[in-house]
């Protein structure tokens, strides 16, 4: 379980490589363009996708079968 804070934006690919669920940007596009990166059980298709993490919220961000993070955004 990870803390993050509020974010206006940010790209689906930074937040993997922040939260260690890639290594670098390029992995977590290869991960995307797999169809391996859920969030909250959807499946994330475009790489270029922005979030906008909101105060309150919680995600599960899944990269793989195995590999995951619930994230709370404070």
């Amino acid at each position: 379980e990870v803390t993050v804070v509020p974010s206006p934006q940010v790209g689906v690919q930074a937040l993997l490589v922040q939260l260690g669920l890639a290594s670098s940007n390029s992995e977590a596009k290869r991960a995307i363009e797999g169809k391996a990166v859920e969030i909250n059980n959807e499946k994330v298709l475009d790489w270029k996708l922005l979030l906008s993490l909101k105060s309150g919220e919680e995600y599960l961000i899944r990269n793989g079968k195995k590999r995951y993070v619930k994230v709370n955004v404070t």
